[in-house]
């Protein structure tokens, strides 16, 4: 058997998109400070920006997948000349039912810097749940719950991430962002004064829960 370096999000979301996206982006720019890295340290840090470091701006490092047939995503990448593949798996809730009921699983060979990637594809994700890590699938050591840094509202409604209390702000900045209401800002669209709204997006996410209910509440009723 093979031995594994596994990650773990417990997450609801399915969104094969939104998903791959913010594990590629992780890792791209991951990859591209170790090239700026590398080529300064063949060139000096004092050299003027050549071609290479312009490359790098947008050059894509990451390519991803989905394969036939499965409900998995690969994401191939090259680093320190060893050619890589992640996989993402959207459809193995049971395998990971004693950490949560629903959950995307995250797996790469055991060799090389694998820790380091599925820790960083795992930290992209933390906003979407607990995330958990295991080095060597085939030891005894459990799941490591990783650190997840704080979220907050703004940073909930800027990734999607559902919850009662806030269905209509998305709502209004869904209409925004299509162009049907360019010139409305959306403290004015949920009846939230500028004042109130900078308050709330600036608190941690539990705390803007009721804060933001006792303000949309009666916009329900109406």
């Amino acid at each position: 058997m093979s031995i594994t370096t596994r990650g773990v999000v417990a997450t609801k979301c399915k969104d094969v998109f939104f998903v791959i996206d913010r594990v590629t982006r992780a890792l791209d720019k991951f990859l591209k400070t170790e090239h700026k890295a590398k080529l300064i340290k063949e060139r000096g840090a004092d050299a003027p920006p050549l071609k290479g470091f312009q490359a790098i701006v947008g050059l894509k490092l990451c390519e991803a997948t989905i394969v036939t047939g499965s409900d998995a995503v690969q994401i191939h990448f090259s680093h320190n000349d060893d050619k890589r593949m992640l996989w993402v798996h959207f459809g193995c809730d049971g395998d990971n039912e004693d950490i949560a009921p629903n959950s995307l699983s995250l797996s790469m060979g055991y060799w090389g810097e694998s820790s380091m990637y599925i820790q960083i594809a795992l930290e992209s994700l933390s906003m979407l749940g607990p995330v958990y890590y295991d080095q060597n699938d085939c030891d005894d050591t459990p799941y490591l719950s990783l650190p997840a840094p704080e979220l907050t509202y703004l940073k909930a409604c800027a990734t999607g991430l559902e919850h009662p209390s806030i269905f209509s702000l998305k709502k209004w900045v869904r209409l925004n962002d299509s162009g049907m209401m360019l010139d409305v800002p959306v403290s004015k669209m949920i009846g939230v004064e500028p004042g109130v709204f900078k308050d709330l997006i600036q608190m941690s996410y539990e705390e803007a829960k009721s804060a933001l209910e006792e303000l949309i509440l009666p916009l329900k009723a109406s």
